[in-house]
């Protein structure tokens, strides 16, 4: 579905995505998905135990950022076709921040706004949500800082949140 080179999406995944349910990013870039396919399964009595979800690939900056969200918008788009213009002027509004904002405010933005429109059923992204842009890119938290360019902690180490 998604291109060359890229691992096919899971259809659970697909499901959730065009359901508007909440998917993290960096679980439809195909470094991860390969992993996943890799993962051993254990079972207890028959029920397969969860384990603490690994992850080659991290969303710590833009290029990655929006490779993913490229996947996630061709995904919807196979569904909601509607949605290509919305879903592409809000690519543009994160992409504009990372250029304008240094560090990880414009992919704190991105998860916030995200998780509310889950959970409000948003379905126009074009609009910028003023308030969580403010509180994520106006705070005193966001101000240049040198320890943002220390390296990303290993995959499993469990660092943060996920976008």
């Amino acid at each position: 579905m998604v291109g060359p080179g890229h691992v096919p999406i899971p259809a659970k995944q697909v499901s959730k995505i065009t359901s508007g349910q909440f998917v993290d990013l960096a679980d439809l870039l195909s470094a991860n998905l390969r992993l996943a396919e890799q993962e051993p399964q254990t079972f207890l009595d028959g029920k397969l135990l969860v384990s603490k979800k690994c992850r080659q690939v991290e969303i710590q900056e833009i290029l990655t950022w929006t490779e993913a969200f490229t996947i996630f918008q061709m995904v919807t788009c196979t569904t909601h076709s509607y949605r290509w213009p919305d879903l592409t002027k809000y690519k543009l509004l994160i992409i504009q921040t990372a250029r304008q904002s240094p560090g990880r405010a414009c992919l704190e933005y991105h998860l916030a706004f995200r998780k509310d429109a889950a959970a409000n059923g948003l379905s126009d992204w074009s609009k910028m949500n003023s308030e969580l842009y403010n509180f994520h890119l106006r705070s005193p938290a966001h101000l240049p800082n040198p320890g943002l360019l220390a390296p990303a902690p290993p995959p499993c180490s469990g660092g943060g949140e996920q976008y």
